[in-house]
């Protein structure tokens, strides 16, 4: 199976907020796929940045952390 990605940047939210949103994300993921029976598999991880980072910086730093997860 083809391995997909989708990134959402909030630069305008902390880190608990984004660890929130993500997972009410996942968790409506995981209900259409157990609804659905889609061979699909949905990882979510955050990444904090720091002020002086670019978006592109931002970017990177959240593909290292899903590559890890």
């Amino acid at each position: 199976m083809a391995s997909r990605r989708f990134q959402i940047l909030l630069p305008e939210t902390d880190e608990a907020g984004a660890a929130r949103l993500g997972e009410r994300v996942a968790a409506a993921c995981k209900t259409f796929i157990e609804g659905t029976g889609a061979p699909v598999v949905v990882r979510v991880s955050v990444a904090g940045t720091s002020l002086t980072d670019t978006l592109d910086d931002a970017l990177a730093h959240a593909l290292r952390a899903i590559e890890a997860a």
